[in-house]
């Protein structure tokens, strides 16, 4: 599905996009019924098992780490692919520390499934 320029423009757009902090362009990468797995959820969201499905669910808490973390920033560093799924690795400006993201992409490449790994 993803050669080395698609997977590069995609994954810039992306970091570009959450950057911007306009979060309705952001969901736009995101399926309906979108999973996201993170152990930053669980720290947020109790009851998540550090899982959270849907995008409007998935809207609240990116409004909620926003408004918590209003000056937070990706940096793109790495970037790898393998058919429909992309994993990412970026540098964290809260704590500076990296994230790695496990993205699954559909064939209108939008992404269904999301697992984040911080190291």
């Amino acid at each position: 599905m993803f050669n080395q320029e698609s997977a590069e423009k995609f994954a810039y757009q992306l970091e570009s996009d959450w950057n911007s902090q306009e979060i309705n362009d952001f969901l736009n990468y995101f399926t309906e019924d979108v999973e996201i797995v993170s152990s930053n959820i669980l720290r947020f969201v109790n009851e998540s098992n550090g899982t959270i499905s849907g995008k409007e669910t998935l809207r609240k808490y990116w409004e909620f780490a926003r408004e918590k973390f209003p000056y937070f920033k990706y940096k793109l560093s790495e970037i790898n692919f393998k058919g429909n799924v992309l994993i990412l690795k970026f540098y964290n400006s809260i704590d500076d520390s990296y994230s790695y993201g496990n993205l699954t992409i559909n064939d209108d490449m939008v992404i269904t499934k999301m697992v984040v790994s911080y190291v």
